[in-house]
Formats: C-alpha cells, sequence, structure tokens
C-alpha cells in the first residue's frame, strides 16, 4: 500500500529515461475531480495530489498525465512520449507493459491489505519482475530486491524566502504536519538532518487537516511538511516543504538496463 516510494521511485525513472526520448508519466487522479485525461499542472484537487508530486518531482520535459481510468490514462501517454511510466501499474490488469517494477519498504510484507501492506499477492508477480527496495533494506519475506535505495532530504524550501539549504534544518525546532503512510519515517529523515521535532499533526495519506485544526496546531515554531502536503496546503498557513529523493546504493545497473531496454523497443 502507500509510503513504498512509488511515486519518487516514478520520479526518478522519469528523469532517467530522458535520455531516450520523450517521456511521460501516467498517473491515476485519486482523490481528484477530474473525469477525463488530462496534461497536469498544479490544480491537485483536479489531478490529485501524486499526479501534481510527479509534476513537481520531474523535470520540465517530463510530461504528467493524469485521469479517472488509468489504462486510458496511459494510452493518451503514449501518443504524447517514446517512454511511459505508468505509476500503480501493476494494479490495472491488462495493461501492456515492457517492464514491471515493484516498489517495496521495511515494512514486514506480511499480509493482502487490510491485513497487511501489500495491494496483491506477491504469487501475482509477473515473472522478472523487479523488486526495488526503497527503504535499502527489506523485513524477512520471501523476495529480494534488485535495486536498493535510500531516502534523504534533496531540498528545504520556503515559498517565501525559496531554497533554504539543508543546514536550515541542524538544530532547528520544528512542527510536523503531515498526511502521508508512513509519518514516522518522515520525522526519522528529519531528525537525521539535525532537526528536533516538537509536535506532529498527522493525517490518513492523501488527507489534510482542516484550517480549524491547523490554526490550533501553529505556535512559536516553523513548521514543515513533505512535498506530497505542500501540492494541497491550503493558503495563509506559512509552511517549509521538505523534499525527499531517493538515491540508489545497489543495482545501478538494473535502472540502466531497464532504460536499455526501452531503446531496443523503441
Amino acid at each position: 500500500m502507500g509510503g513504498s516510494g512509488k511515486t519518487p521511485a516514478c520520479g526518478l525513472v522519469a528523469n532517467r529515461c530522458r535520455r531516450v526520448g520523450r517521456v511521460a508519466v501516467a498517473s491515476r487522479s485519486y482523490r481528484g475531480s477530474a473525469k477525463v485525461t488530462h496534461k497536469v499542472h498544479a490544480d491537485w484537487e483536479y489531478s490529485g495530489d501524486e499526479a501534481v508530486l510527479l509534476n513537481l518531482l520531474t523535470d520540465d520535459d517530463v510530461t504528467i498525465f493524469a485521469g479517472p481510468r488509468l489504462a486510458d490514462v496511459a494510452a493518451v501517454a503514449g501518443r504524447h512520449a517514446d517512454i511511459v511510466i505508468v505509476d500503480s501499474g501493476l494494479s490495472t490488469p491488462g495493461l501492456r507493459r515492457t517492464a514491471s517494477v515493484i516498489t517495496l519498504s521495511d515494512t514486514p510484507l506480511n499480509g493482502i491489505f487490510p491485513s497487511g501492506p501489500l495491494r496483491q499477492p506477491l504469487s501475482t508477480l509477473d515473472e522478472g519482475s523487479i523488486i526495488w527496495a526503497t527503504d535499502g533494506t527489506l523485513a524477512a519475506g520471501p523476495v529480494q530486491p534488485a535495486i536498493r535505495s535510500v531516502r534523504f532530504i534533496s531540498n528545504v524550501h520556503c515559498a517565501r524566502d525559496g531554497a533554504l539549504g539543508l543546514a536550515w534544518l541542524q538544530g532547528r525546532t520544528v512542527d510536523v504536519v503531515c498526511g502521508i503512510a508512513r509519518p514516522a519515517s518522515f520525522v526519522r529523515l528529519l531528525e537525521q538532518q539535525g532537526a528536533r521535532v516538537q509536535n506532529v499533526l498527522s493525517c490518513l495519506d492523501h488527507r489534510s487537516p482542516s484550517r480549524r485544526r491547523l490554526a490550533k496546531f501553529y505556535g512559536d515554531r516553523p513548521v514543515v511538511t513533505t512535498a506530497k502536503d505542500y501540492v494541497r496546503w491550503p493558503a495563509g498557513f506559512p509552511v517549509v516543504r521538505i523534499d525527499i529523493e531517493l538515491r540508489i546504493i545497489e543495482g545501478q545497473h538494473v535502472l540502466e538496463g531497464l532504460i536499455e531496454g526501452a531503446i531496443d523497443v523503441l
């Protein structure tokens, strides 16, 4: 389920594929109001927060498409690009693909939702599917990753002052607001960067606190949030955006093989 690093992994792969040809990403407009496939800009209420986050994570020449039916989105994206990266493509039956990448975190793989973190049984994976451990390691289980990465804070950004630099976090006491699947992992990254986290206001994944809750939460300390939360952040509440990316530490050649495979198909 959520929290496996799937969306930043999509962004990383899309950016790497730019050297091959025109690249597009297909995303489902989850919790967005869109009824048709469209090119994504900055309206998360229409496109969904993950689609707008992908727009933020990818380079300017990567096009993001979103809509309610992922198969339709992928088809439209394919008419505008040489390579299409499909976010959550494995959950769309019958979707044609040249490669499958499954992102897993360090959460134990102990069942299918709602009793566990998996969306579908591991036995349903395609032969040759590539497992990507986004937290570097996997809990003991039946699969071994071909790619390992670690998450790291790449940028600290304020709408008023622009890029603040990573040093801004060191020794600073902050409050945290986030609506993501694994808020503890976000807090851990902040603390590893030297921040002192005082209070945390968390919501369910893809959810935001009401303006009333935010007003009660705000105090004298700066408030920080994830890039995913930032795209749906309400006006009138100053916030610092923390950008998180993936750094591959093992299996770089596997990812390069995926890209080379895309070249062979073109």
